[in-house]
């Protein structure tokens, strides 16, 4: 998955409950945390464009029966409503929210990270990254269960989408970031890499084309049987066709938004207006990547050219922390690039096995 650029990386310290994956279920799950007065929750979620305006996705307010064990207004729930996000808190008298001023995004996927404390009766909740905060606010203790996907087993309020990584525990940390240290050598091998990535993404897209086409094969005929007499119902077939035509098109789009995202940085280093057919974005991906490895290369001899004048004498300022945010920022790109590939050639192989299954 990949998520925006984050303006800081909050992450659960220690988990006391994690889910790898939802599978786009609804479902409940029972646990225990050592402290009552403070609970911490963290996940990635990434909303489809069917979803309901109202849906909530993690929720802690009622049991097995969808009954609410320790009512009135127990518990918490993470909610959209409309593209805003917030975490629902009972302290029970009434409902409170904390409310996210980052706008939710469909087919996007979004880090939450969220942490409610009884002592401090301070509310936090991070969206990508980005704190909103309410003081003066309290939980009143729900049961000791979890329910993913909906408010309740019910299926009320139920979320379409994905979510994973969830994690429950009762403190949020920022997490460190790293010192890059990166050789040429390491940097190549992040390209090459993605090289193999997107030639598989390339295969497997190209099959899934030629699958869409046997479905429309299929499609004829089927209706040439129709124009004989046969009374053949089609619609399913025809959602299908595109269901698969519009992931396919969504995926790409969203490929191509990443390339050009390489593209703006690498001109933003070496502002040089380039002739690259955009319409090829697996070969527009490539080349930014190589590009970003180029502009890396010349940042290096560009501190080797300033360390002849510092060793002369002159003040450079802040040139060599400048130029060293800018290489952590190419590396750093290229390695979540590289990231964002595997994921990307593990969804093309999804499609594919999805449209195997329905032929099947």
């Amino acid at each position: 998955m990949t998520v925006n650029k984050l303006d800081k990386v909050i992450e659960i310290q220690d988990s006391e409950f994690s889910l790898e994956d939802s599978n786009n279920k609804v479902n409940i799950y029972p646990f225990t945390c050592n402290n009552d007065n403070i609970i911490a929750g963290e996940f990635y979620f990434k909303p489809n464009n069917s979803r309901s305006r109202h849906c909530i996705m993690l929720a802690s307010r009622f049991n097995r029966n969808s009954a609410e064990e320790n009512g009135p207004f127990p518990g918490w729930f993470v909610q959209i409503v409309g593209n805003s996000l917030s975490i629902g808190v009972g302290n029970g008298k009434t409902w409170q929210s904390v409310v996210s001023s980052v706008e939710v995004v469909n087919n996007k996927w979004h880090h939450v990270a969220f942490s409610l404390n009884n002592n401090t009766k301070i509310g936090e909740l991070y969206v990508n990254g980005i704190l909103n905060m309410k003081n003066n606010i309290t939980f009143r203790k729900p049961c000791q269960f979890l329910t993913v996907g909906a408010l309740n087993m019910k299926g009320e309020f139920r979320f379409d989408g994905e979510i994973s990584d969830i994690k429950i525990g009762n403190k949020l940390v920022e997490k460190k970031k790293e010192v890059i240290e990166v050789k040429s050598n390491d940097v190549n091998e992040y390209i090459e890499k993605s090289n193999e990535y997107l030639l598989k993404i390339k295969n497997n897209l190209e099959n899934l084309s030629n699958d869409i086409e046997s479905l429309k094969d299929v499609k004829k005929k089927i209706t040439s049987w129709k124009y004989r007499g046969l009374q053949l119902d089609t619609s399913l077939l025809d959602t299908q066709i595109e269901d698969y035509i519009r992931k396919k098109s969504d995926f790409e789009k969203d490929t191509k938004d990443k390339a050009e995202k390489l593209s703006k940085l690498d001109y933003k280093i070496n502002p040089i207006e380039d002739t690259i057919d955009r319409n090829n974005y697996i070969e527009f991906y490539k080349i930014c990547l190589n590009n970003l490895k180029t502009d890396l290369d010349i940042l290096n001899n560009a501190v080797n050219s300033l360390l002849k004048f510092k060793n002369l004498g002159v003040e450079l300022g802040n040139s060599f922390k400048s130029i060293d945010e800018q290489k952590e920022e190419i590396i750093s790109t290229i390695k979540e690039a590289t990231e964002d590939l595997k994921i990307r050639e593990i969804e093309t192989f999804k499609m594919m096995e999805i449209i195997k299954l329905n032929e099947e």
